[in-house]
């Protein structure tokens, strides 16, 4: 089988998530800092990185405030 490569990246570094959001850099670090951030930020080495589907479902919800209710309007659209 074989797979074809996304035109786009799958992830983010903090500049293009921030950018993507229409928020500063600061405010999305303020923002994912608080455990409970629906979308919390990947490692990779020394680069912090976000998972751009993640976000762009985060914000088709409304940007709900908690994991667990990011979660809940998932579950709830299956």
């Amino acid at each position: 089988m074989q797979q074809t490569e996304p035109t786009e990246p799958l992830l983010l570094d903090v500049r293009k998530a921030a950018k993507l959001l229409g928020i500063s850099r600061s405010f999305l670090y303020e923002l994912t800092a608080k455990p409970d951030f629906p979308v919390p930020p990947i490692q990779i080495g020394a680069k912090i990185m976000f998972n751009k589907r993640k976000w762009l479902r985060w914000v088709e919800l409304d940007c709900p405030k908690t994991r667990e209710k990011f979660d809940q309007l998932q579950k709830a659209e299956k």
